[in-house]
């Protein structure tokens, strides 16, 4: 299996050259001292923008971001006519915990002459690319908040078989309008909401986690990168997980139902 792929579109025009085992765009490798751009590594046409998946679609486009060379910049978006959407909606989550976690491809694009170069990651390379500024996520409360929110409707989304019967009916039954003002009940409410928002993001994050592993191994990941993939989709998270409680409980009693 080849490891890096560059996808072709309808038109058979090359799309952003992207990591086969992790779907994470190539960072772009051609450093230069003049006017920097702020480029989004994951680019797409506008009806995924606004279309159904747009949250989804959002939350990849934020988790990275990188500052190149002004004309650099203006030739990958000759050369590349966008990238390719993830699969599905799991291969999103992992790219886009993968991206916030400050991971970096095995290869770069080089761009320093007129034909796009695709070569191995060096010690270098790597240095640079986490000099501060440079490989970062969007800026903004607005797009870490979009982050957190694709993230946990997600790990909310995620089936709940092996967990306990009677959490999941405690938790549904302490939902429901008498219970609204009784501060006993919804406090116990409170606390299985947030171990059932935990169980969902380690499910979601379990795919991923064999390559967070590999990725801290192969020095992928900055020292400072949370040890674990929960760890990072929870930092986006963390405090705002009553706000997904009613999405979580519709969720359960649709699971229940079926």
């Amino acid at each position: 299996m080849p490891e890096v792929l560059i996808p072709k579109n309808n038109e058979g025009k090359a799309l952003s050259p992207i990591e086969v085992k992790t779907g994470v765009v190539l960072p772009i490798w051609a450093p230069g001292d003049g006017e920097t751009n702020r480029h989004h590594p994951h680019f797409y046409k506008r009806h995924y923008m606004s279309g159904p998946r747009r949250l989804e679609t959002r939350a990849v486009r934020f988790s990275r971001l990188q500052r190149v060379d002004k004309s650099t910049h203006d030739k990958y978006h000759v050369l590349f006519e966008g990238t390719a959407f993830p699969e599905n909606e799991k291969k999103s989550f992992e790219i886009t915990v993968l991206n916030c976690a400050g991971y970096i491809a095995g290869h770069v694009v080089e761009l320093s002459g007129a034909k796009p170069n695709i070569i191995e990651t060096t010690p270098r390379m790597k240095k640079a690319f986490r000099t501060e500024g440079i490989m970062t996520i969007e800026r903004g409360i607005r797009a870490r908040r979009e982050i957190g929110q694709f993230l946990m409707n997600h790990a909310i989304s995620q089936r709940f078989d092996h967990v306990k019967q009677g959490q999941i009916e405690q938790f549904i039954e302490l939902g429901k309008p008498k219970f609204k003002g009784d501060e006993v009940a919804q406090a116990r409410r409170l606390r299985l909401g947030m171990r059932l928002t935990n169980i969902g993001l380690g499910l979601a994050v379990d795919g991923i986690d064999k390559s967070y592993r590999q990725a801290r191994e192969l020095q992928a990941l900055p020292d400072e990168a949370p040890p674990c993939a929960w760890q990072v989709a929870k930092g986006f998270v963390e405090g705002y997980e009553p706000d997904y409680y009613e999405t979580l409980q519709e969720n359960l009693l649709a699971q229940y139902a079926a």
